[in-house]
């Protein structure tokens, strides 16, 4: 049994992710992910929420699967440019899922989105550009959150 430490209190992950439709279906893409050889992580806001003990309202993943390699277990959907930005969305027990690549972001001219990326074979270096040490952490498909930068210190 693998525990997740929510900010107060040790969780059930099998238990937990089997009492959403969304996180059930959002364990499936890190199963299938994993079964492919890749690795693949819950990342960003999503892992504030489960460790504030706060319902998700949606899950994106980083993952070192080629984009090509993706679309050989879903269909993908690209919106707008974001394949360009090693983005796609897939859908999973019919909920939608956002994945991207480990990447490195280019300079930012708009302070929004940056003019390029780099696709990177290291997770710290994707978790490294993120906005916030709070949104800077991920979980794996056994529960385990990974947190380089004390994004849980932040969030207590």
């Amino acid at each position: 049994m693998r525990l997740i430490k929510f900010i107060d209190e040790d969780i059930d992950w099998k238990k937990y992710t089997d009492s959403d439709p969304m996180l059930k279906a959002a364990k499936r893409v890190l199963d299938k992910i994993a079964s492919k050889g890749y690795r693949c992580y819950i990342v960003g806001g999503t892992v504030r929420d489960i460790i504030l003990g706060e319902k998700p309202h949606d899950v994106d993943f980083a993952t070192n699967m080629p984009m090509d390699e993706i679309a050989k277990i879903w269909k993908i959907y690209d919106i707008g440019k974001s394949k360009d930005f090693g983005i796609c969305v897939v859908r999973e027990g019919g909920i939608q899922f956002e994945i991207s690549l480990w990447r490195k972001d280019g300079k930012y001219t708009d302070g929004r989105k940056p003019e390029s990326i780099e696709i990177v074979s290291d997770f710290k270096t994707d978790l490294s550009r993120r906005d916030l040490r709070i949104n800077a952490m991920a979980i794996d498909k056994d529960g385990n959150i990974i947190d380089y930068f004390d994004g849980q210190r932040d969030i207590k």
